[in-house]
């Protein structure tokens, strides 16, 4: 599984950013604007990044290793879904969590 982020300007044919992030990423979302990428990673972390400049916006903790994460379509939350079964939808403007489930 690859440990990087990386961004690419298609219309350039280059690479923007590119971002180690320690951890094997099992998914990620980018935002419906295109502003923000959010990742999951085996280590349990999200996080939620800048797309145009690669800073990392906000960082998160699950229980267990994330297998999946998707923006909402006006993109002020995410959800994510975890190995064991449990999920969170979090607020992308805070820490938040908005609700658990199972």
């Amino acid at each position: 599984m690859n440990k990087t982020v990386t961004v690419w300007d298609v219309l350039l044919h280059s690479e923007k950013w590119s971002q180690e992030v320690g951890s094997a990423i099992r998914d990620l979302d980018i935002s419906s604007d295109s502003t923000k990428i959010v990742t999951g990673k085996n280590d349990g972390t999200i996080t939620v990044w800048n797309a145009g400049n690669g800073s990392e916006l906000r960082t998160f903790s699950f229980t267990n290793e994330v297998h999946s994460v998707a923006f909402d379509p006006q993109q002020n939350r995410f959800a994510a879904g975890c190995k064991n079964g449990a999920f969170q939808l979090w607020s992308a403007m805070n820490d938040w969590v908005i609700t658990n489930g199972e």
